[in-house]
């Protein structure tokens, strides 16, 4: 899937223009099912460490101090490869990765 064809599937979503196909799974075949798609799409093969990267750190302290806004950002398909090798080899997510460069580039670019 392209990335035309994502975002186009994704503004389906979001407008409710999807409908469920199939039979619906519960139980463990439901959790089954869960698990590998999450060890597919983390690019793992430790349910382990497929659950750290998508769930990303938790908040700093005992409480994150302020909300966090999410931010949708298209990358070139080498860009994206690259962040998500150093990413992986660091043992941490993308959204990390990212953030780390945004404060990085606020730093050496602050006026």
């Amino acid at each position: 899937m392209n990335a035309n064809e994502y975002d186009e599937l994704a503004d389906r979503a979001e407008a409710g223009q999807l409908k469920p196909q199939g039979d619906p799974i519960r139980g463990e075949k439901a959790a089954h099912a869960g698990a590998a798609q999450l060890l597919k799409a983390m690019e793992t093969s430790s349910l382990e460490d497929a659950v750290r990267l998508a769930v990303g750190r938790p908040p700093l302290g005992s409480a994150q101090k302020a909300p966090t806004k999410t931010w949708r950002v298209k990358a070139p398909a080498d860009l994206d490869a690259a962040v998500r090798e150093l990413a992986a080899a660091r043992g941490i997510g993308v959204s990390e990765i990212v953030r780390e460069a945004t404060i990085n580039y606020l730093r050496t670019n602050a006026s």
